[in-house]
C-alpha cells in the first residue's frame, strides 16, 4: 500500500471518529455554549494535527510535497463526507439547514493545505528507512 493511501486513510478515519464523538457530545448543547465551543475547538485541533501528520509522513516517505497534499485531501474528503452526513443525521438545535458542500469543502481545503505544507517539510527531512 502506498504511503499516500495509508496515511490518508488513517488520518481520515481518525478525524471521522473524532468528528463523530464531537457531534455526539455537542448534540444536546446550543452552539454558543462554552461546552460546545470547547469540544469543537478540540475537534478542530485534532483534525489539523492529523492532516499535518498525514502530509508530513507521506511527504517524507515519498520525497515529494505533492504526496502530502494528496494524503491530506484524501483524509479531508473522508472526514468531509462524514461531516456532511452527520449534519443530516444529527441536525443542530438551531434548526438551520445543513450545509454539506461547506463541510466537505472546508475539510478538503484544510487537509490539502496542511498536507501540502507538511509534505514539503517532510520531503526535506531525511527518511531513516532509506538511509543506509
Amino acid at each position: 500500500m502506498s504511503p499516500v493511501l495509508r496515511w490518508g486513510l488513517l488520518a481520515g478515519i481518525v478525524v471521522m471518529v473524532v468528528d463523530t464523538i464531537s457531534a455526539l457530545i455537542t448534540q444536546g448543547f446550543p452552539a454558543e455554549s462554552d461546552t460546545a465551543q470547547t469540544v469543537q475547538m478540540i475537534d478542530l485541533a485534532a483534525s489539523v494535527f492529523m492532516y499535518a501528520l498525514a502530509g508530513f509522513r507521506s511527504g517524507r516517505a515519498v520525497g515529494i510535497a505533492r504526496a502530502g497534499a494528496e494524503a491530506g485531501v484524501l483524509a479531508g474528503g473522508l472526514a468531509g463526507a462524514l461531516a456532511a452526513l452527520l449534519a443530516f443525521v444529527m441536525p443542530s438545535l438551531e434548526g438551520g439547514a445543513p450545509n454539506p458542500i461547506g463541510a466537505i469543502a472546508l475539510n478538503i481545503a484544510l487537509g490539502g493545505v496542511l498536507g501540502f505544507f507538511n509534505g514539503w517539510l517532510g520531503s526535506r527531512t531525511p527518511n531513516p528507512a532509506t538511509r543506509r
